[in-house]
């Protein structure tokens, strides 16, 4: 059997971290599978990491080749994704779709205003809102198409992320029973699952942050809310952005404008004694997944999405977000220890998704 792993972007030596969490899962397929990576953002075939990465114009010339085949598609949107599939169809078994969040959420339900500085973000959004008009009517007529022909699955990787699509599609859940449902979360990097938090003697500050600076929906603001009414304890934000040329910075707060790479994150983490990742958006929120896990006590916010991830992690402390401009009791953050399973752990997820194929 072949699967077709279709996805907008994939590693390559350039850019490594490019829906980085798409490569974990083939390489734990290829163990059993043949497995072919169709970019819709390459322009030539390449070889990653022992995974072979092609063309859309590629795939589509071996797709009609292969007879026994499985296409899974990552963030499914209209213009590449779904439209291939639909003008493929003939020539795939079975289908797979991955839904991680904007391909199906209503951006005028979900997306937070961006900052007002952003005058891209804005432009942005209400393009997006403009967009949903087409996009979301089409997407549902388009997944009621292919369910039709008894060969699709839908897999979300949060609950939250499949009420938000239930409610952005306005599907009933009488409506959803016809189709084949599963939640299957988003691994974590295997740099964090391979080690745990060990607190340095000498520590940098008392919190860390590692956020896009200029999306909202990363809520740099209530870091600095919390900062601001917190201001006996410090805090390094890391992270790429300008919310800093338009925003005060105070005095405890020191900000590193870049990116970081995961395999540097574990070791960063030793270096402070607690995690603040809030967020106002997130379908499951790997990053923030991957710190708790890691160990070190973390500030989250108090959202569903948050709970269904880190409800009954010991290390993990929820906040309401209107709570982050108040004065804050550090004695009453959870004591280090950390809560390992399997819940994101690659080699239990790419066993459900294996059991699919």
């Amino acid at each position: 059997m072949k699967i077709f792993i279709l996805c907008q972007d994939y590693p390559s030596e350039k850019n490594l971290y490019a829906m980085s969490f798409v490569h974990s899962r083939v390489k734990a397929y290829q163990n059993t599978c043949d497995v072919i990576v169709i970019s819709f953002s390459t322009k030539a075939n390449y070889i990653f990491d022992e995974v072979k990465v092609v063309t859309k114009s590629e795939g589509k010339k071996l797709l009609k080749l292969t007879k026994n085949n499985i296409v899974m598609i990552h963030a499914p949107n209209i213009r590449n994704g779904m439209m291939f599939i639909f003008n493929m169809l003939k020539y795939i078994k079975y289908i797979i779709l991955f839904f991680h969040g904007h391909e199906v959420l209503d951006a005028k339900l979900y997306y937070p205003k961006p900052y007002n500085y952003d005058k891209k973000g804005k432009r942005k959004r209400k393009l997006l809102i403009i967009y949903d008009y087409f996009k979301l009517p089409l997407m549902r007529k388009l997944l009621n198409y292919l369910n039709s022909h008894k060969k699709l699955d839908l897999i979300f990787v949060s609950n939250w992320m499949y009420s938000a699509f239930c409610k952005s599609l306005n599907y009933s859940q009488s409506q959803l029973a016809k189709f084949k449902i599963h939640i299957i979360n988003n691994p974590i990097s295997v740099h964090i699952i391979q080690c745990g938090y060990h607190r340095n003697d000498i520590i940098k500050a008392d919190f860390i942050s590692i956020r896009p600076l200029d999306g909202a929906k990363y809520a740099v603001d209530l870091i600095i809310d919390f900062a601001l009414n917190n201001p006996e304890y410090t805090f390094h934000i890391y992270g790429e952005g300008n919310y800093f040329k338009h925003n005060i910075q105070p005095p405890n707060v020191e900000v590193f404008n870049f990116f970081i790479y995961q395999k540097d994150i574990p070791q960063l983490l030793n270096n402070y004694k607690y995690a603040l990742m809030p967020t106002k958006l997130d379908a499951q929120g790997v990053m923030m997944c991957e710190i708790a896990y890691y160990g070190i006590p973390t500030l989250v916010s108090d959202m569903p999405v948050c709970r269904e991830m880190l409800e009954g992690f010991d290390n993990v402390k929820f906040i309401c977000n209107d709570c982050f401009n108040r004065k804050y009791d550090i004695e009453s953050l959870p004591n280090i220890k950390s809560s390992f399973n399997d819940k994101f752990s690659i080699q239990e997820i790419s066993k459900q998704e294996l059991s699919l194929i």
